[in-house]
């Protein structure tokens, strides 16, 4: 997958960053994307402003990308290898967690933490996708890497989850957790808890009860 990602970038006209100077300043880009697109949207954000933060030059900018579509490209690989990698090397054991409820507890608290860390793309990721849909199949694609991880360790809480295909049931529960997550911390939902604590508790009651 980061690698079909990179290939649409380079169609599109981005340039990989080689040298560790220019590493650094591509970050800075893509660090100033993620704020401005926190701030005003992917639409409402101008390449302009987002060069400006960045304190790079316009021709580092578009010696790189092609315009504010490239950079979100960009932003997607990263993220989307950076998750990937991480759900891959995830310690999700019964002997760290000592029960199903504590390993999704766990890892709702995770998806807030880097859902909230990189609010910026995703709020940019939701906005695109209403005309290019293909960008939510590509974090879609992202959540089944992560189910499939988890479903390596279904069994071994098998106790804890009722239906029969535990590793189905197990990639449910996760996926309970990241809609979840990914929405309300967009501000959809607003009947759900202000309060983290409490929003945490409804959104592992759901993915519990997908088990069931």
């Amino acid at each position: 997958m980061p690698n079909d990602v990179a290939e649409q970038d380079t169609d599109r006209g981005y340039t990989p960053a080689k040298q560790a100077r220019s590493r650094k300043t591509e970050q800075k880009f893509l660090d100033a994307a993620e704020v401005a697109f926190a701030k005003n949207g992917f639409a409402g954000s101008r390449i302009a402003d987002i060069i400006s933060a960045s304190g790079a030059s316009t021709g580092s900018f578009y010696h790189r990308f092609s315009d504010k579509r490239d950079l979100f490209e960009v932003m997607l690989a990263r993220i989307w290898e950076a998750l990937a990698h991480e759900a891959r090397e995830m310690d999700l054991s019964k002997e760290t967690f000592g029960s199903l409820a504590n390993l999704l507890t766990h890892y709702a608290d995770h998806s807030y933490t880097t859902i909230r860390a990189h609010i910026g793309f995703y709020r940019a990721a939701y906005e695109i996708s209403a005309q290019d849909p293909d960008v939510w199949e590509r974090l879609k694609e992202l959540s089944l890497v992560i189910g499939d991880r988890f479903a390596e360790v279904a069994e071994t809480y098998a106790d804890e989850i009722e239906l029969d295909d535990k590793q189905q049931a197990i990639r449910h529960a996760v996926q309970v957790i990241i809609t979840m997550a990914i929405h309300t911390s967009l501000g959809s939902g607003p009947l759900f808890p202000a309060d983290h604590t409490e929003l945490r508790a409804v959104v592992v009651r759901a993915a519990l009860g997908v088990l069931r």
